[in-house]
């Protein structure tokens, strides 16, 4: 993402957080509660040299809302409550995330890749990737994480798009990955985040016949998926995130980006017709 593009989401963000906050101050006049908002923030690693910006996230977080793990009941009365998730199962999680999270009370939950534990993730290609060289942790490093503090989720065995691959290797990846997180905590896994976000009917149904009750995106909660419970939205976050930036996240600012997406997508159908309409050259 360019600074451009950077700057400019946080300038909608801002005008969507300051329409919110009037409506709350509207229904406050009116005698109406605001119905409670549930954010859920994803981050992959966090590397030692970004411990301390970690850090002051977490504190800025403590000030937006209620922390809770990602599985928590959804809110149905005013105020914000905030989960902070982990996709990938990086080691520099453990490392420099947890301890802070631990030491300020804030719970997490680890999306996990089973297939590739106490290796480097797999399906990352490209050296220049900023995680490229992350290792995913070790079986003694998930169970030394056990704590009242961190739930532990899938994230599938090896990393596919599972909108990508055939059914049965879409099953097989759920299947494996929530079989052998059980067998390593001896209890159920009922959580599972999307590679990539790839998404569609088949994958949640199937999903759902695996026993897998909560179900995470890589975006924010759209209308598509509006109506099921079990179906949850994410922000992406970094600790290389702006404070401002952040802040407005975790208050549940950027949930204006699903509808800019299909608006962006249903123009580009829009403009790839006309093109096609155009006449050629000869």
């Amino acid at each position: 993402m360019t600074l451009l593009e950077r700057s400019m989401k946080l300038i909608i963000s801002l005008v969507y957080h300051a329409f919110q906050k009037g409506g709350a101050v509207m229904r406050a006049l009116l005698g109406k509660r605001r119905p409670g908002r549930f954010i859920v923030l994803t981050y992959h690693a966090v590397k030692a040299g970004d411990r301390r910006r970690f850090a002051s996230q977490m504190d800025a977080l403590k000030k937006c809302g209620v922390a809770e793990f990602a599985d928590a009941s959804r809110p149905s009365a005013d105020g914000v409550r905030i989960a902070v998730t982990f996709d990938d199962g990086f080691a520099s999680v453990a490392e420099n995330a947890l301890p802070e999270m631990a030491e300020r009370g804030i719970p997490a939950t680890i999306f996990v890749t089973t297939g590739y534990l106490g290796e480097r993730a797999g399906w990352i290609h490209k050296k220049s990737h900023p995680n490229y060289h992350e290792k995913i942790l070790s079986l003694r490093q998930l169970k030394d994480i056990r704590g009242e503090l961190v739930r532990i989720g899938s994230h599938s065995a090896y990393h596919p798009d599972l909108s990508r691959v055939g059914h049965e290797e879409m099953v097989a990846e759920l299947r494996r990955s929530k079989a052998s997180l059980e067998t390593i905590f001896e209890r159920p896994v009922r959580m599972l985040s999307l590679p990539y976000g790839g998404c569609s009917r088949e994958i949640l149904d199937a999903a759902k016949l695996e026993g897998y009750e909560r179900i995470f995106l890589n975006v924010p909660l759209d209308g598509k998926y509006g109506d099921e419970g079990h179906i949850i939205g994410r922000t992406n976050v970094t600790p290389d995130d702006w404070a401002l930036e952040f802040t407005l996240k975790a208050s549940g600012a950027y949930q204006w980006l699903p509808v800019a997406m299909r608006v962006k997508k249903r123009l580009r159908s829009i403009w790839n017709g006309y093109a096609g309409l155009r006449p050629r050259s000869a």
